[in-house]
């Protein structure tokens, strides 16, 4: 349903007046599917058949080139200089058990998607003799209906769209909302269908491997969904591994954010206590969540690099603009999300003492380029990254980090061992209630709220960075309390831990047997 919170923000900025005065609708049209979802505005399919609407389609391949809007994939030295052993050995262990028989091992463990835990649990498992075997999402059908049966469904979601939206948005806009919504209903309940087909399938195909169990992470789509249906029919149980740290310190979780990692597998396992009581109590959850700890890769700096560091702070932005595919969790508009930017380098790094590299968030939203760009090209002080890689593999380069927002890169941060300034605003991706006072003895707080916030923020970061250690050395014991209940649980080997519940939830011979046996029938 991501896609539909898109017509979402596009009806929001629609007036009654729009759908009876005459409007000008410009767009762009990509051959890239992916660019094509991100760049066109949503705008025209709601005023599309509008006798009073003029269109003016662009072709993308007239437009400035524009890189691939999603992150890279980091170079392999990059991802050598942070990989642990552990999944050196994964990776190696994959390649041998895909083509080595099953049998040979105590039983064969598939993969279905991998994160650092899913690698550290895997490597962990191939070293107590498993084997493991990757498996890709089926490929998603190009059409997709649903049954007259299923009439239910739609009607179900129209009178839904239309019961929560009415008045919020221009009634023009609504029977566009219902029907997309309908779509989007309809093609997840159809992959959801076709995908429990293939897995049965696929499943099928290694009946001979002896398969124990699957791991995976971020269980998000219907075919994910259709994966743990298809598993449970053969007793097979799905173990599924914490996406990131942002559900537990995150008020988005508290307000409806409730589609966590155990809504579709048999035990999810997870960094910290915090997610485990979070995740037991969703209402959609359908397996157990169990505490593992922090996976070793987030606690790593690259090894192999010897740059010397580029600046002494580093701004870490999260500040992602929505552009044509709004999320209903930033709450800030793309021009209030710029307004903060543009003030941070202004009124803060511009004049402090003290080299700042800023690094925008790794994905593109918008066509033309971004306006911040031309303001730190202007500010001396200021240098922009632009490599697009994850934290992670440039956190050691800087003497401090900066980051706001709700979201993972405060794990990164903090498991990264620099001090850490921390930006909280209730206005965007606010943290919970419970964690902000930890975050607030812990790390170094600032409220965007504040009148005196710039001001404030400018003064702590123009002194000595020798002093700002002193005090992030003092805060240790109060930053180790929040780590361990929101961030990274005392466990001393995550992916061990992780191992062993994974083998926990292996059904007994007895049970495995008289389940095979009567699929076989």
């Amino acid at each position: 349903m991501g896609d539909f919170q898109g017509y979402v923000f596009a009806a929001a900025t629609l007036r009654d007046e729009d759908f009876t005065e005459p409007v000008a609708v410009v767009t762009s049209s990509h051959s890239n599917a992916n660019q094509q979802s991100r760049f066109r505005y949503r705008v025209a399919d709601i005023l599309l058949g509008r006798g009073n609407v003029h269109f003016y389609d662009i072709p993308g391949s007239s437009l400035p080139e524009v890189r691939e809007p999603a992150p890279p994939t980091p170079p392999l030295v990059a991802r050598l200089q942070q990989a642990s052993l552990s999944a050196m050995f994964y990776r190696l262990g994959r390649i041998f058990w895909n083509r080595a028989p099953g049998w040979l091992s105590r039983g064969t463990v598939l993969v279905l998607r991998e994160n650092e835990l899913t690698k550290e649990a895997g490597a962990r498992l191939l070293a107590r003799g498993f084997s493991l075997r990757a498996l890709n999402l089926p490929p998603r059908p190009d059409d997709f209906r649903l049954s007259e049966a299923d009439t239910q469904i739609r009607t179900l979601t129209r009178n839904t769209i239309r019961r929560h939206f009415e008045g919020l948005v221009p009634e023009g806009s609504l029977p566009v909302l219902e029907s997309q919504a309908e779509t989007a209903v309809c093609r997840s309940v159809s992959l959801f269908r076709n995908a429990l087909l293939r897995w049965r399938t696929e499943l099928a195909r290694h009946e001979f491997s002896h398969v124990r169990a699957a791991i995976t992470n971020l269980l998000v789509t219907p075919e994910a969904a259709a994966f743990h249906a298809a598993l449970r029919e053969r007793n097979i149980p799905l173990v599924a591994m914490q996406h990131g740290v942002t559900p537990e310190i995150s008020k988005r979780t508290e307000r409806y954010g409730l589609g966590h990692e155990n809504a579709a597998c048999d035990i999810a396992l997870t960094f910290n206590v915090s997610a485990t009581a979070l995740f037991n109590k969703n209402p959609y959850g359908r397996g157990k969540a169990v505490t593992v700890g922090m996976p070793e890769d987030y606690r790593r700096q690259p090894r192999l690099s010897s740059r010397v560091s580029e600046s002494t702070i580093w701004y870490i932005s999260t500040r992602l603009y929505q552009s044509n595919m709004g999320r209903l969790h930033r709450g800030l508009s793309d021009v209030a999300l710029y307004e903060h930017e543009r003030r941070l380098i202004s009124d803060v790094f511009a004049t402090l003492p003290h080299p700042v590299t800023y690094k925008p968030y790794p994905a593109i939203r918008y066509l033309d380029p971004d306006p911040i760009a031309a303001q730190i090209s202007a500010t001396p002080n200021v240098t922009a990254y632009s490599d697009r890689l994850d934290l992670r593999y440039v956190a050691s380069r800087a003497s401090m980090l900066i980051t706001s927002g709700a979201t993972s890169t405060v794990s990164w941060c903090l498991m990264s061992g620099k001090p850490t300034i921390y930006l909280h605003s209730a206005e965007f991706m606010p943290l919970n209630d419970d964690v902000l006072p930890l975050f607030r003895d812990g790390m170094f707080l600032f409220d965007q709220q504040a009148p005196d916030f710039h001001e404030r923020l400018h003064a702590f970061l123009s002194r000595p960075i020798a002093e700002i250690e002193q005090q992030w050395a003092a805060r240790a014991a109060a930053r180790k309390s929040l780590v361990e209940a929101y961030i990274a649980a005392p466990i001393h080997d995550a992916g061990a831990a992780a191992a062993d519940a994974v083998i926990a939830s292996i059904p007994t011979v007895g049970t495995q047997a008289a389940t095979e046996s009567s699929q076989s029938r």
